[in-house]
């Protein structure tokens, strides 16, 4: 009680663990307790109700972490995931580009994924790996990016450059996405 920014974290565990309701409890647990609520109490909400699939309720939530803490790239990406999730990968990519490209790209893989993600589901392949094959080198241990680039690489007819893509990611972390 005297410490509110635990339940922060217990949330966030419970979500890479899986659970998302005890993550949503923690995370209006919090904005109950938190005088002005926070834009983390906000994006915790948000992330649990899109694990959930409650894609309306984790964009509000989303924005709102967004409007209190506007220069915070998490809030963005994760807000563009729900809106890509939400069949508007358009507005995904205006949200994306409105933050900008991190000023290396190892300091934020997950921008590259959600931006190459985004691209792809705008039936932009070719953008995708314009922008995403000339960082991979940037960003050496990221399964994601490599598979998103490996993606738009196929997409766009470069067999054997997608194979090496997603051979090099499938190398740092198996996924499904990769033997496809």
């Amino acid at each position: 009680q005297q410490h509110p920014e635990v339940w922060l974290v217990d949330g966030q565990c419970a979500l890479a663990l899986g659970d998302t309701n005890g993550a949503l409890a923690l995370g209006r647990r919090y904005l109950d307790k938190a005088a002005q609520g926070t834009a983390a109490g906000h994006a915790l909400v948000g992330e649990a109700q899109a694990a959930r699939g409650n894609l309306p309720e984790a964009r509000r939530e989303l924005e709102k972490a967004r409007e209190l803490e506007p220069a915070r790239r998490r809030w963005t990406v994760r807000f563009s995931h729900v809106l890509r999730r939400a069949n508007e990968p358009k507005a995904a990519l205006v949200a994306l580009e409105q933050l900008g490209a991190p000023a290396q790209p190892g300091i934020d893989p997950d921008w590259w994924t959600e931006v190459g993600e985004a691209l792809l589901a705008s039936n932009q392949a070719q953008a995708a790996a314009d922008r995403l094959v000339p960082v991979l080198a940037e960003i050496p241990n990221d399964a994601h990016v490599r598979t998103v680039a490996g993606a738009a690489q196929l997409a766009v007819g470069q067999a054997e450059a997608a194979i090496k893509t997603l051979s090099d990611a499938e190398a740092i972390a198996t996924s499904a996405r990769t033997h496809e």
